[in-house]
C-alpha cells in the first residue's frame, strides 16, 4: 500500500504486464488501482497488451457491448433477479468509467472494440498526455508502472 497526499488530475497506469494484461477484463485490476487516487472527471491512461482479446469467453464483454450507456448496465447489473458470470467485472469498469474517461492503449483490439465498452482508445500514450496536459498545465500526474501491484490511497481519506 502506498499513501499519497491528495488525487491526481491523471493517472497512469498498467495491469503490471505479461501476464497479467492478457485481456480486457484483467486490465479492470489496474483500472481500479487507479480509480483510488484520481479526482472525479479525471484521467485514467491504462496500457494492457490484450493477446486474448476481452475476451470472447465469459459474459463480460459481451454485458458491455449489449448496454447502450453505463447507466443502463448499472441498472440492468442492480435489478432484483439478475445474475450472470462476470457481472461484478462489468460492474466495477462501469463504475470506474464513471467517475473518470479512462484512456486503453492495446496492441491487440481495435479501437472499435475498445470505444464499444466505454473506454477511449488511444494508439499513442506519450500524445495523450500531451493533449490532457493541454488542457490543464496544472494536472497533478500520477504513474503506476505496476498496476494493481501497489495499493495506493489518499492518506486521511477522500
Amino acid at each position: 500500500m502506498a499513501a499519497v497526499d491528495h488525487e491526481f488530475d491523471i493517472v497512469v497506469t498498467s495491469n503490471s504486464g505479461y501476464p497479467l494484461d492478457l485481456n480486457m477484463y484483467q486490465s479492470v485490476k489496474g483500472m481500479s488501482v487507479a480509480r483510488q487516487i484520481v479526482r472525479e472527471g479525471g484521467d485514467i491512461v491504462v496500457a494492457a497488451e490484450c493477446w486474448d482479446g476481452i475476451p470472447d469467453h465469459g459474459e463480460y464483454g459481451r454485458l458491455l457491448l449489449e448496454a447502450d450507456t453505463l447507466d443502463s448496465l448499472l441498472e440492468r447489473i442492480r435489478s432484483p433477479g439478475f445474475n450472470a458470470p462476470d457481472m461484478w467485472q462489468a460492474q466495477i469498469h462501469a463504475l470506474i468509467c464513471q467517475w473518470a474517461t479512462v484512456h486503453f492503449y492495446t496492441g491487440n483490439l481495435g479501437n472499435e472494440e475498445v470505444s464499444a465498452r466505454f473506454l477511449q482508445p488511444t494508439d499513442d500514450i506519450g500524445c495523450t498526455l500531451k493533449r490532457l496536459v493541454n488542457k490543464n498545465p496544472e494536472s497533478r500526474i500520477c504513474v503506476l508502472p505496476e498496476g494493481p501491484m501497489t495499493i495506493p490511497y489518499v492518506a486521511g481519506g477522500k
